[in-house]
């Protein structure tokens, strides 16, 4: 690894684990040390050939048979267009069965990753001919799309498990909500309905408004079968005060070897000063 890379790459580990399961585990070690359960992504999606859709689902196999053996309080997530959406739903539905069955030999849950809008479809059609087969696999929904309250419904009449976020991919306006507080309340919404039924569900937010509505929300209806979800190198300090205040809490960590445009989209968003540091050596 030449100097520059090496460089980035220490900049980077505060949002990710390192680029392979060695550092993952050793992380996800220390974490559960602290109370905190690990949510496990490995990094990249759109994947457009059949070898690479191979590997990563041989990689998230491998990642599960590692946390088995250390005994981890963990799950994976997986993006659809990682193990083959962007190929077929066939091609994904097939994958997704394989890390499913794989993942129910050993004691492990999955997360299905909400993509951009164009798969929306599919990713909730492949959730659904799943879960009625396997338990142990959630979904996540976006709040910022126009579509998510009908989603959410149709989820919970389901009896599904699911991990609610506010979204990330640039939409159009015809399918998204205006503004943050349009966003952040239909998040709330969203968790109302979702405290208001038994199964277990995950809030990815780092909005202290919403996170404190949960809190309420959990003691008004006394539901406590829910996690919080926080992006590592992300509010540490307020994923540490919900621990402490003995809710559930797990650490969203990516890992991987395509690495670099996570890690420059957490530090543009994030650490203004390092990612001007990161930009400066990208340039040299």
């Amino acid at each position: 690894m030449d100097l520059r890379r090496s460089i980035l790459l220490a900049l980077a580990r505060r949002y990710i684990a390192g680029e392979d399961v060695s550092g993952l585990v050793s992380l996800a070690k220390r974490l559960n040390s602290q109370g905190f359960r690990i949510t496990a992504n490995y990094l990249g999606e759109d994947v457009a050939t059949d070898e690479q859709v191979r590997r990563n689902v041989d990689e998230y196999i491998l990642l599960m048979e590692a946390f088995e053996k250390g005994k981890l309080a963990s799950s994976i997530s997986i993006k659809p267009t990682q193990v083959g959406l962007s190929l077929s739903r066939e091609i994904a539905s097939k994958n997704v069965n394989r890390i499913l069955e794989q993942a129910a030999d050993l004691d492990q849950f999955v997360w299905i990753d909400m993509e951009s809008s164009p798969y929306t479809d599919d990713i909730l059609r492949i959730y659904l001919s799943h879960k009625q087969s396997y338990s142990n696999i959630g979904i996540t929904l976006q709040a910022y799309l126009k579509r998510s309250q009908g989603d959410l419904k149709r989820m919970l009449e389901n009896e599904s498990k699911i991990r609610v976020v506010k979204g990330a991919y640039n939409e159009t306006p015809d399918i998204m909500l205006k503004g943050k507080s349009e966003i952040r309340n239909n998040l709330a919404e969203m968790l109302k309905a979702l405290f208001k039924q038994n199964n277990f569900f995950s809030i990815g937010t780092h909005d202290n408004k919403l996170i404190e509505l949960a809190t309420a929300l959990s003691h008004e209806f006394s539901n406590d079968n829910f996690e919080f979800q926080f992006l590592k190198g992300i509010r540490e300090e307020k994923a540490s005060e919900l621990l402490d205040r003995r809710f559930k809490v797990s650490i969203y960590t990516p890992y991987g070897r395509s690495w670099m445009p996570y890690s420059i989209r957490r530090m543009r968003e994030r650490d203004s000063a390092t990612y001007f540091v990161l930009r400066s050596i990208l340039r040299l």
